[in-house]
């Protein structure tokens, strides 16, 4: 099994960008999903209810995250390295509610004027915390703004099997990794254990 590719997806939700390098962390890759936007109730926004957020990425490129729309244009360029400074603002991802900060470098209203939705951002600040489903982690493990697990891994053999199975081509994207596997062997990936999972 070896790296094909590399993914960071800066903002929840939105499309990422790909990398010949990342750091690894606890919460996962550095700057994945640090950021999220919320509606008014602090309540994270997805492509789930706002499918217009498909055609926007967003990358981290010189000290600022910058959100562009699929036509390549900048849309948004907001300095990251305040992000950490911004008011304390409750944030409810699924059924985890707890603290993040509100992005004080961009306005409600420049936000929701260029993606068209009424939102906010927020960042995963140093003393934001937020447990993993203890069923599936140790007390210390944590994650970010990502639905439930600080890395999403997937195996191109695997895909490849399901659109074999569907009879339609599937999109890498679609998926939204952080870290693509090759094998030659589809679901490989579910014969890995964790280190607490094993019974020696």
């Amino acid at each position: 099994m070896k790296i094909s590719s590399l993914h960071l997806y800066p903002v929840k939700s939105l499309g990422g960008q790909t990398l010949d390098t990342a750091r690894a962390l606890g919460r996962g890759l550095a700057d994945d999903r640090r950021w999220m936007l919320v509606d008014a109730d602090g309540r994270f926004i997805s492509q789930r209810e706002h499918a217009g957020l498909a055609l926007w990425t967003a990358e981290l490129r010189d000290e600022d995250l910058r959100l562009r729309h699929h036509n390549g244009q900048l849309s948004l360029r907001i300095p990251a390295t305040r992000a950490e400074d911004g008011p304390p603002i409750t944030v409810t991802v699924w059924d985890d509610t707890f603290t993040a900060r509100l992005v004080p470098t961009v306005t409600p209203t420049e936000l929701s004027a260029a993606l068209g939705i009424d939102c906010r951002l927020v960042y995963l600040s140093a003393d934001s915390h937020r447990p993993i489903d203890p069923r599936y982690a140790g007390p210390a493990e944590e994650v970010s703004f990502a639905d439930g697990f600080p890395y999403l891994i997937m195996n191109i053999a695997s895909v490849r099997e399901l659109e074999r199975r569907m009879g339609t081509e599937l999109s890498m994207s679609r998926f939204r990794p952080n870290i693509v596997v090759h094998t030659d062997t589809a679901f490989a990936e579910d014969a890995e254990r964790h280190p607490s999972q094993s019974h020696g």
